[in-house]
């Protein structure tokens, strides 16, 4: 089975995507968002990581990790960004593994918010399928989604790889500043590439 990374900006649509291939085509996604999530649950080692890093005020009322707290730090913060990466990477990774031995699949996808050429999980990919999205359409999704601050949203873009970035590690783009149904079409004409790719 062979693995695609699937990244893209915050607001590109990552999730609308990964649905499509799972809808449509029955490919499954490991949400390494959600895996990071997992790492710092309530009593995990991760969390306690955290909190000896960054201290006990970044959790809240019911001792759990305030995550538009930490994100604000992070995104203002690189130093503290790296040091939240040294903890949180290395347990995703390892949960990671654990999915991708589960899937019986032609290949799976791994969505990963921040994709870099140094990061770890370059290890586990063969390829890497990058959203492209203009900047205006996803800081318009992102704070109508998340309710944040649109200077935060500039932050958190300016923190992530740039466009030019993503498309030099990229082996596949695809556009999503238009309808629908044109993203569905694309996607399809990308699943039937895969294919073809995977089974010689």
């Amino acid at each position: 089975m062979k693995n695609i990374a699937l990244t893209g900006g915050i607001g590109c649509g990552k999730t609308t995507v990964s649905n499509i291939f799972l809808k449509n085509f029955g490919i499954p996604t490991i949400d390494t968002d959600l895996l990071a999530r997992q790492a710092v649950t309530k009593g995990s080692s991760g969390l306690t990581q955290v909190i000896s890093q960054f201290g006990s005020d970044i959790l809240n009322d019911k001792d759990e990790l305030d995550r538009l707290k930490l994100k604000k730090i992070i995104f203002f913060d690189k130093d503290k960004r790296k040091t939240l990466e040294k903890i949180i990477h290395p347990i995703v990774n390892r949960l990671v593994k654990e999915k991708i031995r589960m899937i019986t699949s032609h290949y799976c996808l791994i969505a990963v918010p921040i994709l870099r050429k140094e990061s770890t999980i370059m290890s586990l990919v063969d390829r890497v399928l990058f959203i492209d999205c203009k900047e205006s359409i996803r800081i318009e999704r992102t704070v109508l989604r998340d309710k944040l601050e649109l200077p935060l949203v500039k932050k958190i873009i300016k923190s992530q790889p740039s466009r030019i970035e993503l498309k030099e590690m990229a082996t596949d783009i695809i556009q999503n500043n238009d309808s629908f149904s044109e993203l569905n079409r694309d996607i399809g004409k990308l699943h039937e590439k895969f294919i073809r790719l995977f089974e010689r």
